[in-house]
C-alpha cells in the first residue's frame, strides 16, 4: 500500500468557506493548549486534589441524548467522521429510538448531525459501536452491531437480532449504509452485543470480531450460539474466518471483548468476557472468559484453560480496559463484574500482567479497585485524568443509586478513590474518553439509560502539569493505526498507550493518544506500528498534538489552499486557510487578528473591516509554528 499524505474531506473547499456568513473575527472558545508548568509548580501526588469534572449536556449542544436500551446495551464512540481531527460523538440507542451523531465544532460545543446516520429500521436495537477506516481511504467508517430489544438475565433469550449496520464514510460529510454488501450481517440473523476491530493478520486492513449472547435453549429454533471473526478482504468487505482462526465461540455467552497485544510480540490478541455457568446455575453452559493468543500464523491459541497465563475471576464481565498501572512496561487488565459471586475474590478484577502475557494474579482488592458495592460495575477506562504521568481508572456503574468511581493512581500499584461531587445517579452502561475540547486533559462521555441524558463530564483540572497527544496515521499498516503501541519516556518515567479498536463497554475511545507528563518539558517516544515497523523519536515537544505518519515521521502543517482578497467597495480583507492539520491549530493574520476555525468549511476564516487599501500580502501564522505569506487579490 502506498503512503498517502493526509488530506481534508472533499467537503472542505474554499467555496464553502467563503459562503459562510459575515464577520467571523470573534475569538475561539477557550480551547488553547495548556501552557507549560513553571519550574517548582505543583505536580505528581499534589495533582490528585485538583481533578474537577463538570457535567454538561445542553449547554454544549447535546440537545436530544435521552437513550433507552434492553438493560445490557449502551455505548458511545469518539469518531472523527469529518477528518478535522476533533473527536465527534456517536451515541447508540435502543429499539424505536434513533441513535445520535454530534459534530464537534472545535470550540467546545457540538451540533446534531444524526440525520447523516439514520437507522434503516427504527426498531433495531443498537448493541454497541466501533469505528475505523475499513478500506484505508482516509476516513472513519462506523459499525453498529445490533442486539435484540429483549435481554433477560434470568431466563433464556431468543437468538435473533440484527441486521448489523455499517455506515460507510464517503469522505464528503455523508454516509451510505452497506452492511449487507460488506458481509457483516449475520447469515442466521443472530444478535450481536459486542464488537472490536484489529488487524489480526497484519495485512494492513482492519478485521472485525462480533460476539453473540444468548442462553442456550431448545426453544431457539435451531440457531447455534456462535461468535464470528470476520476477515477484511482488503476493500472493506469481510469473510467469516472463525473456523480457520479457531475463534469460533461455540457455546459461549459473550458479554464483552477487546483486542490488544497481550504478550507484546507485535500481534493482536483477543480477550472475550463471558457469563459463567455458575452465574445462573445452568450446568450446560461453557462460558469461562477467553484469552485468544495470536500465533502470528493465521490462527489463535485458546489460553482459557491455562492457569499459568490467565486468571478468570469475573462471573459476568461487563467492561474492560488495559493500562500499565505500575509502570513496569507491560499491560495490566481490568475487568468489571456485574455479579459478586463466590468463591473469593469478589468484585471486579485487576490482573497485573507480565511481558509473557500472563494475567493470572488478581490484585483488585489490594489495589483498592474491586468496587463490590452493590455489584453494578459496567464500563471502565484507564486514562491519566490528573496529568501526573500515571494512568488512573474510571469505573461506571449500571445502577442509579450508586456513584461513579474515579480512582487516582498512587504511583505504587494502588489507587485512591476521588469522590467527585455530582458523579452519581447516572445508570451508566457505556462510555469512553477523549480530549474533546483540546485543552490537554481527558474528558468523559457517559451513556446513561433513560433516567438522565447521556452527558459529557468535562475535565476542568486546574493543575499546571504538562501533556502531549499523538495522532497516528498508518501507511502500510491500517490507516487508523488501530493496534499501534506508543511508549513515551519523560522525567525518567515510561508510559504505554495503544490505539484502541473498541474498549470500555460497547464503546470506543478517541484514536488520538493522550499522555500526562507532570513536569516533563520534552519526551522521547518509541512507536510499534501494527505491521511491525519500529520507530523512535527524541526531544519531542510537549503541550500540543503531534501528527505522526508511519515511515515518514512527524507531519508538518502544510497549507493545502487559501484565499486572501481585499474588497474595494467594502474595504474588507477576507483571509481563509485550509491545512492538513484540520482544525487543531490556531491561525492568525499578522496585524489583523485571529482566523477562527469554521467547522462547516473545515478551515480558518475571518473578514477584517476597515482596511482602506490592498496590503499586497498578508502573513498567516499558526500555533504549529508554520507561517505563510499570501498574496492579496483585489475584488470589487
Amino acid at each position: 500500500m502506498s503512503v498517502r499524505t493526509p488530506v481534508l474531506c472533499a467537503v472542505s473547499t474554499l467555496a464553502l468557506l467563503l459562503a459562510l456568513p459575515g464577520d467571523l473575527t470573534a475569538q475561539r472558545a477557550d480551547t488553547a493548549a495548556r501552557a507549560p508548568a513553571p519550574p517548582g509548580s505543583a505536580g505528581g501526588q499534589q495533582a490528585a486534589s485538583t481533578v474537577v469534572l463538570t457535567k454538561l449536556t445542553t449547554t454544549i449542544g447535546l440537545t436530544s441524548t435521552v437513550c433507552k436500551g434492553n438493560s445490557h446495551m449502551g455505548g458511545i464512540a469518539w469518531v472523527d467522521y469529518n477528518g478535522d481531527h476533533w473527536p465527534d460523538l456517536f451515541i447508540t440507542n435502543g429499539s424505536n429510538r434513533q441513535h445520535f451523531l454530534y459534530r464537534n465544532n472545535g470550540n467546545g460545543t457540538f451540533t446534531d448531525q444524526s440525520s447523516l446516520v439514520p437507522k434503516p429500521n427504527v426498531t433495531l436495537e443498537d448493541g454497541g459501536v466501533v469505528f475505523g477506516d475499513l478500506e484505508n481511504d482516509g476516513d472513519q467508517d462506523i459499525v453498529v452491531y445490533v442486539d435484540n430489544p429483549v435481554f433477560n438475565t434470568l431466563f433464556f433469550n431468543t437468538a435473533a437480532g440484527g441486521p448489523n449496520l455499517l455506515y460507510r464514510n464517503q469522505g464528503n460529510g455523508t454516509f451510505t449504509q452497506e452492511a449487507g454488501t460488506a458481509g457483516i450481517v449475520d447469515p442466521q440473523g443472530r444478535r450481536n452485543d459486542v464488537g472490536g476491530l484489529a488487524d489480526y493478520d497484519r495485512d494492513g486492513f482492519l478485521d472485525l470480531y462480533l460476539g453473540h449472547w444468548q442462553r442456550l435453549s431448545p426453544f431457539n429454533e435451531g440457531i447455534t450460539d456462535y461468535s464470528r471473526l470476520l476477515h477484511n478482504d482488503g476493500d472493506g468487505t469481510f469473510t467469516d474466518a472463525s473456523a480457520s482462526t479457531h475463534v469460533n465461540g461455540y457455546g459461549r455467552d459473550v458479554l464483552t471483548c477487546m483486542w490488544f497485544d497481550a504478550n507484546l510480540d507485535g500481534w493482536q490478541d483477543l480477550y472475550v468476557g463471558n457469563s459463567h455457568p455458575e452465574t445462573f446455575g445452568y450446568p450446560d453452559m461453557d462460558s469461562n472468559d477467553i484469552l485468544y493468543m495470536n500465533s502470528g500464523s493465521g490462527f489463535f491459541w485458546d489460553e482459557t484453560g491455562n492457569p499459568r497465563l490467565f486468571g478468570d475471576d469475573s462471573k459476568a464481565a461487563m467492561g474492560q480496559d488495559i493500562g500499565d498501572v505500575d509502570g513496569d512496561g507491560d499491560w495490566d487488565l481490568y475487568v468489571t463484574d456485574v455479579f459478586d459471586l463466590g468463591p473469593e475474590p469478589f468484585g471486579n478484577a485487576l490482573y497485573h500482567g507480565s511481558p509473557e502475557g500472563r494475567f493470572q494474579d488478581n490484585t483488585a482488592d489490594l489495589a483498592g479497585v474491586a468496587t463490590t458495592l452493590q455489584n453494578v460495575s459496567w464500563p471502565c477506562n484507564f486514562a491519566d485524568f490528573n496529568l501526573d504521568g500515571w494512568v488512573d481508572l474510571w469505573v461506571g456503574t449500571g445502577e442509579n443509586t450508586v456513584r461513579e468511581f474515579l480512582f487516582l493512581n498512587d504511583q505504587d500499584g494502588t489507587f485512591t478513590e476521588l469522590v467527585v461531587p455530582g458523579f452519581s445517579g447516572l445508570f451508566t452502561k457505556g462510555g469512553s474518553f477523549a480530549d474533546y475540547d483540546g485543552d490537554g486533559d481527558v474528558d468523559l462521555c457517559l451513556w446513561n439509560d433513560e433516567l438522565q441524558s447521556t452527558c459529557i463530564y468535562r475535565n476542568d483540572s486546574a493543575i499546571a502539569c504538562n501533556w502531549v497527544e499523538f495522532k497516528l496515521i498508518g501507511s502500510t499498516s491500517n490507516r487508523s493505526a488501530i493496534g499501534a503501541l506508543v511508549r513515551l519516556t519523560g522525567n525518567g518515567l515510561t508510559q504505554m498507550r495503544r490505539v484502541s479498536g473498541g474498549d470500555s463497554a460497547h464503546s470506543q475511545q478517541d484514536l488520538i493518544l493522550h499522555f500526562g507528563l507532570d513536569q516533563a518539558t520534552s519526551v522521547d517516544i518509541a512507536v510499534d506500528w501494527p505491521n511491525g515497523l519500529h520507530e523512535e523519536f527524541t526531544n519531542v515537544g510537549v503541550n500540543r498534538l503531534h501528527f505522526l505518519v508511519e515511515g515518514q515521521g512527524f507531519l508538518p502543517e502544510q497549507l493545502t489552499s487559501s484565499i486572501s482578497r481585499w474588497s474595494t467597495s467594502a474595504q474588507t480583507l477576507t483571509v481563509a486557510t485550509l491545512t492538513n492539520h484540520g482544525g487543531r491549530e490556531t491561525h492568525s493574520a499578522t496585524g489583523y487578528g485571529p482566523l477562527p476555525y469554521v467547522v462547516t468549511g473545515l478551515g480558518h476564516q475571518a473578514v477584517f473591516a476597515g482596511v482602506p487599501a490592498n496590503p499586497g500580502t498578508v502573513t498567516v501564522t499558526s500555533s504549529s509554528g508554520a507561517n505563510w505569506v499570501l498574496p492579496v487579490t483585489t475584488v470589487p
